[in-house]
């Protein structure tokens, strides 16, 4: 994540280091002007200095030498140091001076200024002497050559204003060169800090448009708003992510709220139906309790057994249908109903069952197996006349307790297992009757009403509190065919989640 802070020093490093590098670009091509400029006058000088050493000094102090009969040694010193200076500034001329085009030029300068010096010290080795016609001849030479150097320089001087003008026509372009390149430069940098300005307004303005308008639909119950895609890699982005979770989070407590809403209806649905059948039950418990004994005393044992697993199933029903069980207490129940109906029925129907018994204290909903096994006792083999079979298999299948109810009864068709399994909420008729009211809807025949032990509590039922007390869907598998049985397959998680035991102190 890039912050907003590193942006906005990022942006001010690169204007200040382009406005830097163009002050510092102006400021060595000024240097380098003023630099020929300087150079240009030192040519200047040292032409003047060479003209002047040579015409007014040197030769001056060869006159003033010659025409002093005493031959004064402070003259003689004073024309070798003058002498010695020329010399030098001779020396000097070629490195300050040579080019291309001044080299043949500025070579023969240089030969007559040491020519210049030989006849100027001959001059005074011969005024020294006798030989007046030799030192005249002499003097005269050097007259000539200090006349020759005149002209030299002024040649020399004529180049170098020459060169001169072209390097005033070179730095006025380049001057006016350096002053459109500034304004450029300017405008350039007024330009990119617009650009930025406006991009870096926008990027958080933007953004922050968004979330206003998205904070107000969510103000006023539109929980369906889309997510704020921001691209900015810096708070802004967090900020927005930051929202999203939000969003998604309300929408998920929204449901979870509106799920155990639902839960609480059928609960309060459940209740009704459990006061509807709660017809004076301590008096109708006392009842069965006595009857059961009398039997017992009459020498009915059977009578007496099957008294005793009515009221149980009737006290398993109406006390345990609000808490949560173990496995062992459903299939306990399941015996007790099974024990009931091979009672009233006899050798027509079959019971069999086939359980692990590490599954038995596995945690379930009240009245999860007793219900389907009804549902299938009532809706499939109930009408058989004989071989009716209803199994009951539990079993571990990898991280799943499977709980399978399989009879060879009359079977479904497929639009009647896609209809129980759409299904949210029981049927009317079901919620009404339990178990024997649909029949007609989902077989299209008629049946008698459900036993007196029957539970009331149909298999849509059943299915809803699963996917709502395991917030999950695929809890429940139906596999049929009209004549070939049905097969209801339950798919229970091993472990239960904490949402589980949320929706499990809904039944408290």
């Amino acid at each position: 994540m890039i912050h907003i802070k590193t942006k906005l020093m990022l942006f001010f490093t690169v204007l200040i280091v382009l406005l830097s590098a163009l002050a510092l670009y102006l400021y060595q091509n000024n240097s380098n002007s003023l630099t020929q400029y300087d150079q240009i006058l030192k040519r200047f000088f040292l032409l003047n200095e060479i003209n002047q050493r040579t015409v007014q000094q040197v030769n001056g102090s060869i006159q003033t030498f010659v025409q002093s009969s005493a031959s004064d040694p402070k003259l003689l010193e004073s024309y070798e140091r003058q002498a010695y200076e020329l010399g030098y500034l001779n020396e000097t001329l070629l490195a300050e001076m040579e080019n291309d085009m001044n080299y043949v030029l500025l070579k023969n300068y240089s030969n007559m200024i040491t020519s210049f010096l030989e006849q100027g010290r001959q001059t005074i080795d011969q005024a020294q002497g006798s030989d007046l016609a030799a030192y005249y001849e002499r003097m005269t030479q050097t007259d000539r050559t200090a006349g020759f150097i005149q002209d030299t320089t002024l040649k020399l001087i004529n180049s170098e204003l020459s060169n001169y003008q072209t390097f005033y026509d070179m730095m006025n372009a380049k001057n006016e060169h350096l002053q459109k390149m500034a304004v450029y430069a300017f405008l350039a940098a007024a330009l990119l800090c617009t650009l930025f300005t406006f991009w870096f307004s926008e990027g958080i303005t933007n953004p922050i448009r968004r979330l206003s308008a998205a904070a107000k639909q969510i103000s006023r119950g539109n929980l369906a708003v889309g997510d704020i895609k921001v691209n900015s890699r810096d708070e802004l982005q967090f900020l927005a992510e930051t929202f999203n979770g939000m969003c998604a989070n309300i929408r998920q407590l929204v449901a979870e709220m509106k799920q155990q809403s639902e839960l609480d209806a059928l609960v309060k649905k459940m209740e009704i139906r459990s006061l509807q059948n709660q017809i004076n039950p301590h008096f109708l418990f006392n009842t069965l309790n006595m009857v059961s004994k009398m039997a017992y005393v009459e020498g009915a044992e059977k009578t007496s057994d099957l008294v005793d697993s009515i009221s149980t199933l009737l006290r398993y029903n109406l006390k345990k249908m609000h808490h949560d069980v173990v496995l062992r207490d459903e299939i306990a129940i399941v015996r007790e109903y099974f024990y009931i109906q091979q009672m009233r029925f006899g050798g027509r129907i079959r019971f069999s069952e086939t359980i692990d018994e590490s599954c038995l204290s596995y945690v379930v909903p009240s009245l999860t197996i007793q219900p389907l096994i009804e549902n299938s006792f009532v809706h499939g083999i109930e009408s058989c006349e004989e071989g009716g079979e209803l199994s009951l298999h539990i079993y571990r299948h990898g991280g799943l307790i499977m709980v399978e109810i399989r009879d060879n009864g009359a079977g479904m068709r497929e639009e009647q297992i896609s209809k129980l399994l759409g299904s949210s909420e029981p049927p009317p008729d079901e919620a009404a009757a339990g178990h024997s009211a649909g029949k007609k809807e989902l077989y299209g025949s008629e049946s008698p009403p459900s036993p007196p032990s029957s539970s009331g509590i149909g298999l849509t039922n059943v299915l809803k509190r699963l996917r709502l007390y395991y917030q999950r869907e695929d809890i429940m598998e139906i596999e049929s065919s009209p004549g070939q049985g049905t097969v209801i397959r339950l798919k229970l998680p091993c472990a239960k989640e904490e949402k589980s035991v949320y929706v499990q102190n809904a039944y408290c």
